[in-house]
């Protein structure tokens, strides 16, 4: 898996959510995008997902252009900040619909709702509907989804929002099994202190523009940090926006 973006520019009316973002990921490796709200995080997610047109810019994916949704849909999982299901189907029954409709076997179903349900604690919300299940229950019902699909690269938007401690602990063992299997994860939050735990590298975006990229010690060196002088990655963050 190789995902370029290059040069990507998006505006609504007449805010620009973009300004020429470019970055690159490769596979095995689990990278966070990093902002406060309102930093085009989400924007930047669903214009790879070809969800949202940008004005300017290109995205490749295994170094060839993507031109439209279908060229991407059996390639790119996804973990949406807002739930989306069939509220007249349970639980269970979003789970096997999606794995059909992902071309999963019914023994691929089975052993991925095995692991699944066991790591989000889902065994007794699964005859329910989704509409009656609380925020965090309808979050996991979402990261379960998304984890029932083939995929080189997964987005996830903000996936711990609203998850218990336990659960968090053991999304981040599914995220760590994706690496292991070659796979790369892009995940989008502000939580810097729970990225660090994950993530082998950065993305810093702040109103839509790239502040700085890259592992730990070169997000030091670009705030201007040695590694001799133990900062942290908030602490750079925070220098970085105040530069801005």
């Amino acid at each position: 898996m190789h995902l370029q973006v290059k040069d990507l520019v998006k505006t609504y009316e007449t805010v620009r959510a973009l300004k020429g973002v470019s970055f690159t990921m490769e596979s095995g490796t689990v990278v966070g995008l990093i902002g406060p709200n309102g930093a085009g995080k989400t924007t930047l997610l669903k214009c790879i997902l070809r969800l949202l047109r940008h004005e300017q810019g290109e995205i490749f994916y295994n170094r060839q252009l993507l031109l439209s949704r279908q060229e991407i849909a059996e390639e790119i999982s996804y973990i949406p900040d807002q739930p989306i299901y069939y509220e007249d189907l349970t639980l269970e029954e979003n789970l096997h619909l999606y794995a059909m409709l992902s071309g999963l076997s019914r023994q691929e179903f089975f052993e991925k709702k095995h692991i699944l349900i066991k790591h989000l604690e889902l065994e007794e919300y699964l005859g329910q509907l989704p509409d009656r299940l609380s925020k965090g229950n309808k979050q996991k019902l979402m990261i379960a989804m998304a984890f029932m699909k083939r995929f080189g690269l997964m987005l996830a938007d903000e996936p711990f929002s609203g998850l218990d401690p336990s659960v968090i602990r053991n999304l981040k063992d599914l995220f760590v099994r994706v690496k292991k299997e070659n796979k790369s994860v892009l995940i989008s939050t502000h939580l810097l202190d729970l990225a660090q735990t994950i993530c082998d590298s950065y993305i810093f975006l702040d109103h839509g523009s790239i502040l700085a990229t890259g592992n730990h010690e070169d997000i030091l060196r670009i705030a201007g940090f040695s590694a001799e002088d133990k900062f942290s990655l908030e602490e750079a963050y925070m220098m970085l926006l105040k530069g801005e």
